[in-house]
């Protein structure tokens, strides 16, 4: 799924589902703890900051907490994916916390797998930046 974000407000929305932003609501969830809900600035569960030195997406209200990728792939048909957890930024292996982050019109999806190539994709919204996970050879 492809997502922008928006660095003034540190949400991060569903290019596919406009007006659904990524939400923290299920920490009892290690799994599957972000869910899209309805976007609202107000919400702190919808704030991220994404730090370019890092190429990590921390939570708005907890730096030492990073959006990381598990290291599980699951098969989906033809493709792979894995869960998008959140866990604690320090200790964890640079591959699965890394984000990249391209300024539109252009931005890039995350891979299936290691082995994929990014997709890219024309949004119109320039003001707005993708997020793509980053894969360490």
């Amino acid at each position: 799924m492809l997502f922008t974000y928006e660095p003034d407000s540190g949400m991060i929305e569903s290019a596919t589902y406009a007006g659904l932003c990524m939400a923290l609501n299920a920490l009892d969830n290690a799994e599957n703890p972000f869910e899209l809900i309805a976007c609202d600035e107000t919400d702190e569960a919808q704030s991220f900051d994404y730090d370019d030195t890092s190429l990590e997406i921390r939570l708005g209200t907890d730096v030492t907490q990073c959006v990381a990728v598990a290291a599980a792939i699951d098969e989906a048909g033809p493709f792979q994916s894995r869960d998008l957890i959140l866990t604690a930024c320090d200790g964890l292996e640079p591959g699965f916390k890394q984000w990249v982050v391209q300024d539109l019109p252009k931005v890039l999806l995350m891979p299936p797998h290691k082995n994929a190539a990014f997709r890219v994709f024309e949004l119109p919204r320039s003001k707005w930046r993708g997020f793509a996970y980053k894969e360490t050879p």
